[in-house]
This record gives structure tokens, C-alpha cells and sequence, in this order.
């Protein structure tokens, strides 16, 4: 059984990076000009999905 705890902790470590770069992503490049959208959200899904499996992983350890 997976604890709420755990994977509250998980999510937000995982989400929280992701964050970051979209906002600096939209400062420094400009979302609004149309540039690069798509591979922003595939790098930001991969990005979560690694951190959330990493830290899941160190939490249960």
C-alpha cells in the first residue's frame, strides 16, 4: 500500500522543478511568440516522471 504521505512528497518534488523551468521558460523566451511549445511539455513530463520515480524510490528505501 502506497502511503498519501509518500507520494504527496513524490509529487511535489517532481512537479516543483518542472515548475521553475516553465516559469524561467516563459521570462526568458517568451511563450507568447509561439517557440517551442510541444517540446517543452514533452521535456517537462519527462523531467517530472524521473524526479517522481527517483524520489519515490529514496523515500521507500
Amino acid at each position: 500500500m502506497i502511503s498519501k504521505k509518500r507520494l504527496l512528497w513524490a509529487l511535489a518534488s517532481g512537479g516543483l522543478p518542472v515548475i521553475i523551468i516553465w516559469i524561467w521558460f516563459n521570462n526568458v523566451q517568451g511563450l507568447g511568440k509561439g517557440m517551442a511549445i510541444m517540446p517543452m511539455i514533452l521535456i517537462s513530463i519527462i523531467l517530472f516522471i524521473a524526479i517522481f520515480v527517483v524520489v519515490y524510490l529514496l523515500i521507500k528505501a
